[in-house]
């Protein structure tokens, strides 16, 4: 999988986010350690008024989009077209409604884990359960999801509250980038050539010029399981995070 975008690291809040080096893969992505994030930077946004869930489109398995404004019609870019754009990225709740979720975007990419997955489907554990502190207990890894093995079942707590403490410092609506710090507060990308995370490609390929729209990407469409820090260790976006990126076509 690719990142957000691969290539020379500016020293731009608006363009760290979107270019920098690439190890293996899709995770592990890394920021110069002359990047530093503020208290101030690190703000909670009011969320759009119109997101009631009806309203998103599902573009692929774990994209969704909810279009604000309509934009040209017949204006959908082709790969090699060069646009502009205005975005900002914020965190948006983990939004795993369903077991699957739970399991493909966090229980998944838990080494030695895998053989839960039908216990989690037995006892219904979504993102809600998973984040209550009287439900997920060592007495029911013991008791219910069957982990007798007690290293396993204290690793396995301590990814569950490692999540639970993420979601508790980097907060639904907190902004982590935007193009407005960039010069003239836009960002241009090639369609199919400017390498980016899944999320952003299939989200931006469904808009029309004009078009601004919410991307909203689960994690194994955005940063996964590693989240995304910069080189001195500040972390950026978390792991397994759910993002929403505002996003207006210009050209």
């Amino acid at each position: 999988m690719t990142v957000f975008l691969q290539g020379i690291v500016s020293q731009s809040l608006g363009i760290l986010l979107l270019i920098f080096p690439v190890t293996e893969g899709f995770y592990g992505a890394s920021l110069p350690s002359s990047f530093t994030i503020t208290t101030q930077r690190r703000q909670r946004l009011s969320l759009p008024a119109a997101s009631q869930e009806q309203d998103w489109i599902t573009l692929d398995d774990g994209i969704d989009k909810l279009r604000m404004e309509q934009g040209d019609v017949d204006t959908l870019p082709v790969t090699g077209d060069p646009l502009t754009l205005c975005y900002t990225g914020r965190l948006d709740r983990l939004g795993w409604t369903t077991v699957n979720d739970v399991i493909d975007h966090w229980l998944s990419h838990l080494q030695g884990f895998e053989h839960l997955m039908e216990s989690f489907h037995t006892h219904d554990i979504t993102g809600d359960k998973l984040l209550d502190e009287a439900f997920l207990t060592e007495e029911f890894c013991t008791n219910e999801l069957g982990l007798t093995n007690k290293l396993q079942c204290k690793k396995l707590l301590l990814a569950v509250k490692r999540l639970r403490q993420d979601v508790a410092e980097y907060p639904e609506g907190t902004e982590f980038d935007s193009s407005t710090n960039r010069e003239g507060g836009v960002w241009h990308m090639t369609l199919g050539q400017t390498k980016v995370i899944p999320a952003m490609h299939v989200g931006v390929s469904s808009m029309n010029i004009g078009e601004r729209a919410t991307i909203r990407a689960k994690s194994s469409k955005a940063y996964g399981k590693d989240g995304l820090r910069s080189r001195d260790g500040t972390v950026i976006v978390p792991p397994f995070a759910t993002l929403l990126f505002d996003v207006t076509r210009i050209s």
